[in-house]
């Protein structure tokens, strides 16, 4: 006894494509398996990043990253968002150290006691990372452009008025915060 499964057109266009699929693996052109798919993936690691909230007055430093994908140099796709100062953990590399560089190459500032308040797990389609966010409360200097090709200005915000759009791990971190949790968002 059939089904109708056959008979359904939708059902007839997804048999032939799985027919065309076959042919093509058979004859070692066209797609690869979900294997070589599944290995492939395993290959690649997340990678660590962090992003620093500067406070000031219950005001958060945001920057604006440029809406050049080239020039915004963010493997999550930050191209065009408002982003807190961070970056990624370099292979050896102390994390404090790590934020410490990065503040002060992105914005001149010299940050003092630095806390961990969020943890989370940015993943887009080509890239994967654990981020980890740090409130700065204290800090020496004023912020500056430091990298005009990639941060084209700094502002501070309210923490209950955020530009938009916002880099999707920066607003993560501030929701983290404003809930008082470490993960989640």
């Amino acid at each position: 006894m059939a089904c109708g499964f056959e008979s359904h057109p939708g059902h007839k266009r997804a048999l032939g494509a799985v027919a065309s699929a076959s042919r093509l693996h058979r004859e070692g052109r066209g797609f690869k398996s979900l294997s070589a798919h599944m290995e492939e993936d395993q290959n690649k690691q997340p990678g660590a990043g962090f992003g620093v909230m500067v406070l000031k007055n219950n005001k958060v430093l945001l920057g604006k990253r440029h809406s050049d994908p080239d020039k915004a140099s963010s493997l999550l796709h930050g191209e065009g968002t408002w982003t807190m100062p961070g970056g990624k953990l370099h292979f050896g590399e102390d994390l404090i150290e790590a934020v410490k560089r990065e503040v002060s190459e992105e914005i001149g500032l010299k940050v003092k006691n630095l806390e961990v308040i969020s943890v989370t797990n940015d993943i887009v389609k080509d890239a994967h990372f654990v981020t980890i966010g740090f409130l700065c409360t204290e800090f020496q200097g004023e912020p500056k452009i430091m990298e005009p090709e990639e941060i084209v200005e700094w502002q501070w915000f309210k923490l209950d008025r955020l530009p938009e759009p916002m880099y999707f791990p920066s607003e993560k971190i501030i929701k983290n915060y404003l809930a008082k949790r470490i993960y989640g968002a």
